[in-house]
């Protein structure tokens, strides 16, 4: 068994989707949404006020990074022009993708992220317990 600390955030989709309400689980290490719970109102509701069996969708991810610390960064990507292809892309974040780091991609061709050579770009990477 393992034992790990977490937030419960509880919210109501705006868009026109299948579930009024969604219960998700964010692990505080790696700060990944792990398990979220969609449901009905009604069901949801079912489930405040007394004890009972609801259904509902149950969606998981990142169950192998639990545990990890998750770590960002920010770095000066030199990029000509304000919307690169992917290709380009890749190639001016392949420098600073070692060691698990991976550059936010959306960031580049982003204005408020734009400098005078280039983009500010975000990275982040989920280190295991024992190489900390």
């Amino acid at each position: 068994m393992n034992e790990y600390k977490a937030t419960i955030v509880c919210t109501a989709p705006s868009g026109p989707d299948d579930y009024d309400v969604s219960i998700s689980l964010v692990e505080d290490e790696s700060r990944i949404s792990f398990l979220e719970i969609r449901m009905t109102l009604e069901e949801f509701g079912r489930m405040l006020h007394a004890p009972t069996i609801a259904s509902c969708t149950v969606i998981t991810r990142g169950l192998d990074r639990l545990g990890w610390k998750a770590e960002t960064k920010t770095e000066a990507v030199t990029i000509e022009g304000y919307a690169p292809d992917a290709g380009a892309v890749n190639e001016a974040l392949r420098p600073f993708e070692v060691d698990g780091w991976r550059g936010r991609r959306r960031d580049i061709g982003n204005s408020h992220r734009r400098t005078k050579d280039g983009f500010r770009v975000l990275f982040d990477r989920h280190v295991p317990p024992a190489s900390r």
